[in-house]
């Protein structure tokens, strides 16, 4: 069977993430399309994927993946051999094809910061972890992005730089809350919406989260909050944990890391797909991210559940400071074979693309 594409509309749902610890206002984004040479590893924009271990929406198994111009074209259901005569095809065998990772929740720490992490080096961890999607906090870079000013220093600074598409999220903040013209100016500027931190009510008429709520396993979505520093902010030696650094690099290591602990719980590939894709996307507002459909962005992770390696000094890591991790040493399940970004090929076999042709992503 296959799925032609076709035009449709997905209403936006706003699921509220632990993770976050913000509210986050919707807005529609817009996206567009890079291209061009040293974009992508794999020298076609019209070619077929093929797995026994295909995860669309709500099922997993047999299919190949059309993608045309950086778009999920088609995708065959089932005995999918005889379309893989039509065009280049990469056949994954039993490997997992699912959607890209969507993080709506890292710190990349540009302009200001870029010692701690930077949109170069952070893209290529998140490529390198299957993640095709960030959406960049307004703190931690200097200046935070509160105003249109301070979002155009943020595109700036990320030009060139981008190995996956980057969003961004605005700062909610007194001196533009009570400045209706700045505010608009923010959101029409671009930002997915707007982040702010609340301060507990002082009613139970909305309670937290309980242990029963943690046993019924209901979980809406997943996010990194990859929150890099300075090496010698983790203050090592001193052992300190009231005093030192509190941010996790994890980019590169979410998908195997959830996979690794999760799969003891009974996790399945679609409950992975809905946290880290599919449901991001929605709260994000990035309709034709998210998922392998026809007609959306061919933004899609290749990898091996059963592998394992060690995360130790001789793996390859491309945080900008690869011995602060709390992975390091552990023994993980879940290795990236290769992440597509709008159809291209910009991770594959611990290489990257030699080009950084991710886009920003700005709403309407």
């Amino acid at each position: 069977m296959v799925m032609a594409a076709a035009k449709g509309r997905v209403l936006p749902l706003l699921a509220v993430a632990a993770a976050l610890a913000a509210a986050l206002l919707y807005r529609a984004p817009f996206s567009k399309s890079l291209g061009g040479e040293g974009c992508s590893l794999l020298p076609h924009d019209h070619f077929w994927i093929a797995s026994e271990c295909v995860v669309t929406l709500g099922r997993v198994g047999p299919a190949a993946v059309e993608v045309k111009g950086g778009l999920i074209n088609a995708i065959a259901v089932g005995d999918y051999r005889s379309f893989l005569l039509r065009r280049p095809v990469v056949d994954y065998g039993d490997a997992v094809i699912m959607p890209g990772l969507i993080d709506v929740h890292a710190h990349l720490d540009e302009p200001g910061r870029a010692e701690w992490e930077g949109f170069s080096t952070g893209t290529r961890a998140a490529a390198a972890g299957g993640i095709t999607t960030l959406v960049d906090m307004p703190l931690n870079s200097y200046p935070s992005t509160v105003s249109e000013e301070t979002l155009k220093l943020k595109l700036d600074a990320a030009k060139d730089k981008l190995h996956v598409d980057v969003g961004f999220w605005g700062g909610l903040v007194p001196e533009n809350a009570l400045n209706p013209s700045a505010l608009e100016s923010l959101l029409n500027a671009g930002v997915l919406g707007l982040k702010s931190f609340m301060c507990p009510s002082g009613i139970n008429d909305f309670p937290m989260t309980n242990s029963t709520h943690i046993e019924d396993g209901h979980i809406d979505m997943l996010s990194s909050d990859h929150s890099p520093s300075a090496p010698d902010l983790k203050l090592m030696e001193e052992g300190n944990f009231l005093r030192a650094w509190g941010g996790i690099s994890s980019l590169q290591f979410v998908l195997p890391v959830t996979w690794s602990h999760g799969k003891k719980y009974g996790i399945s590939l679609n409950q992975l797909a809905s946290w880290w894709s599919e449901r991001p996307a929605m709260l994000a507002g990035l309709k034709k991210k998210g998922a392998i459909l026809p007609g959306y962005r061919a933004d899609i992770v290749v990898w091996k559940p059963e592998a394992q390696f060690h995360l130790d000094d001789s793996h390859p890591v491309y945080h900008k400071h690869r011995n602060i991790s709390a992975y390091l040493g552990k023994q993980l399940s879940g290795k990236i074979l290769s992440t597509f970004v709008g159809g291209n090929l910009v991770f594959a076999e611990d290489k990257h693309a030699k080009a950084a042709c991710g886009a920003p992503i700005l709403a309407k």
